[in-house]
Protein backbone atom coordinates (compact mmCIF):
# COMPACT_ATOMS: atom_id res chain seq x y z
CA UNK A 1 0.00 0.00 0.00
CA UNK A 2 2.68 2.27 0.39
CA UNK A 3 4.14 2.11 -2.97
CA UNK A 4 0.62 2.27 -4.18
CA UNK A 5 0.41 5.93 -1.68
CA UNK A 6 3.73 7.38 -3.19
CA UNK A 7 2.52 6.73 -6.65
CA UNK A 8 -1.24 8.01 -6.09
CA UNK A 9 0.94 11.15 -4.11
CA UNK A 10 3.44 11.66 -7.06
CA UNK A 11 0.05 12.14 -9.28
CA UNK A 12 1.29 9.05 -11.05
CA UNK A 13 -2.40 8.28 -12.35
CA UNK A 14 -5.24 10.01 -14.02
CA UNK A 15 -8.68 11.11 -12.89
CA UNK A 16 -9.84 7.96 -14.83
CA UNK A 17 -7.63 5.64 -13.29
CA UNK A 18 -7.91 6.43 -9.79
CA UNK A 19 -11.63 5.78 -10.50
CA UNK A 20 -10.79 2.31 -11.54
CA UNK A 21 -8.45 1.81 -8.78
CA UNK A 22 -10.68 2.40 -6.31
CA UNK A 23 -13.51 0.42 -7.37
CA UNK A 24 -10.67 -2.34 -7.65
CA UNK A 25 -9.46 -1.60 -4.21
CA UNK A 26 -13.56 -2.37 -3.13
CA UNK A 27 -13.90 -5.46 -4.71
CA UNK A 28 -10.50 -6.77 -3.07
CA UNK A 29 -12.01 -5.58 0.13
CA UNK A 30 -8.86 -3.45 0.84
CA UNK A 31 -10.91 0.26 0.46
CA UNK A 32 -10.33 0.76 4.66
CA UNK A 33 -6.74 -0.08 3.61
CA UNK A 34 -6.29 1.73 0.68
CA UNK A 35 -8.00 4.56 2.64
CA UNK A 36 -5.43 4.94 5.26
CA UNK A 37 -2.81 4.74 3.32
CA UNK A 38 -3.99 7.72 1.47
CA UNK A 39 -4.72 9.73 4.84
CA UNK A 40 -0.69 9.22 5.44
CA UNK A 41 0.40 11.33 1.92
CA UNK A 42 2.08 14.57 1.63
CA UNK A 43 -1.27 16.44 -0.16
CA UNK A 44 1.09 19.64 -0.29
CA UNK A 45 3.04 17.42 -3.14
CA UNK A 46 0.27 16.01 -4.29
CA UNK A 47 -1.66 19.50 -4.92
CA UNK A 48 0.81 21.15 -6.24
CA UNK A 49 0.70 18.06 -8.94
CA UNK A 50 -2.67 18.97 -9.60
CA UNK A 51 -3.00 23.06 -9.43
CA UNK A 52 0.06 24.52 -9.19
CA UNK A 53 1.98 25.57 -6.20
CA UNK A 54 -0.02 27.29 -3.58
CA UNK A 55 -0.59 31.34 -3.88
CA UNK A 56 2.52 33.88 -3.59
CA UNK A 57 0.36 36.20 -0.97
CA UNK A 58 -0.83 33.33 1.34
CA UNK A 59 0.96 32.99 4.78
CA UNK A 60 1.77 29.55 5.74
CA UNK A 61 0.08 27.32 3.11
CA UNK A 62 -1.18 23.68 2.87
CA UNK A 63 -3.31 21.54 1.35
CA UNK A 64 -6.04 21.56 3.13
CA UNK A 65 -9.49 18.98 2.48
CA UNK A 66 -12.95 21.14 2.63
CA UNK A 67 -14.44 18.19 3.89
CA UNK A 68 -12.08 16.63 6.37
CA UNK A 69 -10.23 13.99 5.92
CA UNK A 70 -11.61 12.03 9.01
CA UNK A 71 -12.72 14.56 11.56
CA UNK A 72 -11.94 14.61 15.59
CA UNK A 73 -14.34 13.01 18.14
CA UNK A 74 -17.31 11.24 17.60
CA UNK A 75 -19.47 14.16 16.10
CA UNK A 76 -17.06 15.41 13.48
CA UNK A 77 -16.25 11.72 12.18
CA UNK A 78 -19.80 11.18 11.68
CA UNK A 79 -20.67 14.64 9.96
CA UNK A 80 -17.54 13.97 7.63
CA UNK A 81 -18.53 10.22 7.02
CA UNK A 82 -22.13 11.34 5.77
CA UNK A 83 -20.76 14.34 3.62
CA UNK A 84 -17.99 11.54 2.46
CA UNK A 85 -20.94 9.73 1.29
CA UNK A 86 -22.77 12.53 -0.75
CA UNK A 87 -19.01 13.16 -2.65
CA UNK A 88 -18.81 9.68 -3.80
CA UNK A 89 -22.43 9.99 -4.81
CA UNK A 90 -21.64 12.18 -7.12
CA UNK A 91 -18.00 10.45 -8.39
CA UNK A 92 -16.25 12.57 -5.89
CA UNK A 93 -13.06 10.99 -4.40
CA UNK A 94 -13.34 12.72 -0.50
CA UNK A 95 -9.45 11.89 -0.09
CA UNK A 96 -7.81 12.50 -3.12
CA UNK A 97 -10.58 14.31 -5.40
CA UNK A 98 -9.30 17.80 -6.42
CA UNK A 99 -13.03 19.00 -6.03
CA UNK A 100 -12.11 18.83 -2.15
CA UNK A 101 -8.59 19.71 -1.99
CA UNK A 102 -7.22 24.38 -1.66
CA UNK A 103 -4.73 25.42 -0.85
CA UNK A 104 -5.58 27.10 2.28
CA UNK A 105 -3.19 29.14 5.35
CA UNK A 106 -2.41 27.13 8.31
CA UNK A 107 -2.99 27.98 11.72
CA UNK A 108 -6.66 29.61 11.07
CA UNK A 109 -8.73 29.57 14.05
CA UNK A 110 -11.83 27.30 14.21
CA UNK A 111 -10.39 26.05 11.00
CA UNK A 112 -10.86 22.26 12.03
CA UNK A 113 -13.54 22.85 14.05
CA UNK A 114 -17.39 21.21 14.49
CA UNK A 115 -19.14 24.55 13.85
CA UNK A 116 -16.82 24.71 10.37
CA UNK A 117 -17.79 21.07 9.41
CA UNK A 118 -21.14 21.71 10.04
CA UNK A 119 -21.52 24.92 8.13
CA UNK A 120 -19.93 22.79 5.22
CA UNK A 121 -23.08 20.57 5.45
CA UNK A 122 -25.42 23.91 5.64
CA UNK A 123 -24.03 24.78 2.28
CA UNK A 124 -24.36 21.22 0.90
CA UNK A 125 -28.49 21.27 1.51
CA UNK A 126 -28.74 24.86 -0.52
CA UNK A 127 -26.42 24.62 -3.11
CA UNK A 128 -25.74 20.60 -3.60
Amino acid sequence: MNKLKNAVQNNTFSVEELSELRKKMSELGTSKEYDEALIKMDFGKYLRGLIGDPPTAMIDPHAHHILFKKGLGEAQQKLVQEGQEILRKYGIDPVIGKENLVWAPNRVAGQHSIAALENRGERRIYYG
